[in-house]
């Protein structure tokens, strides 16, 4: 079963933000991770409207989630990242309609 992280985003230093979103936007589409939203502009319809980014990734499964985001390459992007952006990620289960 798929991964699913969903990450809620604001801004602190987009100049940063920039250089973590190229390093790792090479690292996710090298390593087949599927970018299922990326959106600047959400709209909240409902709760704190203070979110500037909402982005959602889909893994093949955990151990790949782990493998991507517990590489080196991408420790190195946090590191920008860590400076850009306050961030809130959950990871949820993709829902199955019952048959």
């Amino acid at each position: 079963m798929s991964t699913i992280i969903v990450s809620f985003l604001n801004f602190i230093d987009r100049d940063h933000y920039a250089t973590y979103a190229a390093m790792a936007g090479k690292i996710l589409m090298r390593d087949g991770v599927k970018i299922i939203v990326n959106d600047e502009n959400p709209t909240v319809v409902a709760g704190d409207d203070s979110i500037d980014k909402v982005v959602v990734l889909e893994f093949r499964d955990d151990d790949h989630m782990m493998a991507v985001l517990g590489s080196d390459e991408y420790k190195a992007a946090m590191v920008y990242r860590e400076k850009a952006i306050k961030m809130r990620s959950v990871k949820v289960d993709r829902f199955e309609m019952p048959s």
